[in-house]
């Protein structure tokens, strides 16, 4: 298979431009193309000649046509400004209810929004009055261990001086017979 020649490629440029309804001229078609302006010339002026050779030169309208295409226009455009007014009446309405309920969602979160500042404040005193307690209880606990070790104290002091009473009552019964044996043995006044 041939490559086209530069001729073939221009032609098939400006029908390819003539068919997307792009007016055929020389640089379009030398960019399309990619070939020499002199090529791109030729065969844009061929083109045209050739079109301008076969376009057709239509009568005018008849003024019946005329007139029954003015009154099919009016029809249509009274028919489509209806359905433009309708239609953006509804859009209008969609965009009101649009904008009430974005009113309301921000009520809503102005409500959230408050509620979680006063949950936060709340939240803060509770904190607040744990650390309290917190510091309560560690006075409390701190007491009772002091109460604690002096009980302790106590009963050590107890028992010492249960223990020491105890050896007294000892002591003191050991000389109560002791003063007992000394009585017997002892030679009695009237004696």
């Amino acid at each position: 298979m041939t490559e086209p020649t530069a001729e073939q490629r221009a032609q098939a440029a400006a029908e390819s431009l003539a068919a997307e309804g792009i007016g055929v001229d020389a640089r379009k078609v030398r960019e399309r193309a990619g070939v020499r302006m002199s090529v791109a010339t030729a065969v844009a002026r061929q083109w045209n000649e050739r079109e301008a050779a076969t376009t057709v030169v239509a009568p005018p309208v008849p003024a019946v046509v005329t007139t029954r295409f003015e009154a099919i226009w009016r029809e249509a455009f009274t028919a489509a400004t209806e359905q433009f007014a309708a239609e953006r009446a509804g859009w209008q309405q969609r965009l009101e209810d649009a904008a009430a309920e974005v009113e309301s969602a921000n009520e809503d979160l102005d409500a959230a929004t408050a509620k979680a500042e006063q949950a936060h404040a709340d939240a803060a005193k509770m904190a607040e009055h744990a650390k309290s307690l917190a510091a309560d209880l560690e006075e409390a606990q701190a007491a009772l261990g002091a109460e604690r070790e002096a009980a302790r104290v106590a009963e050590r002091a107890q028992a010492a001086a249960e223990a020491k009473a105890a050896a007294a009552e000892g002591l003191l019964a050991g000389m109560r017979e002791s003063l007992a044996a000394i009585r017997r043995e002892a030679p009695t006044a009237d004696a």
